[in-house]
């Protein structure tokens, strides 16, 4: 399926079956933050990639609770 596709289907199974951490992920970064991250990274991304993180970016630091087994989703700060 196209990648907005999944991110709606990922935004709808968090809200409903993990609600805690849900809360805690960040706000997307805007059009002209990814523009920023791209260049510092000097890439450009995938826009699977892009999408993701035009969604949510990350969770916040404070957050104990792992994304999916022992990984973390990283914001595009870190």
């Amino acid at each position: 399926p196209p990648m907005l596709e999944l991110v709606a289907r990922l935004d709808a199974w968090l809200a409903r079956n993990r609600p805690d951490y849900y809360a805690h992920l960040l706000p997307g970064l805007t059009a002209e933050e990814l523009v920023l991250f791209e260049s510092q990274l000097g890439v450009t991304l995938p826009d699977s990639f892009r999408a993701l993180y035009l969604w949510r970016n990350g969770h916040c630091d404070t957050r104990t609770e792992c994304f999916h087994g022992n990984r973390e989703w990283m914001s595009a700060e870190d």
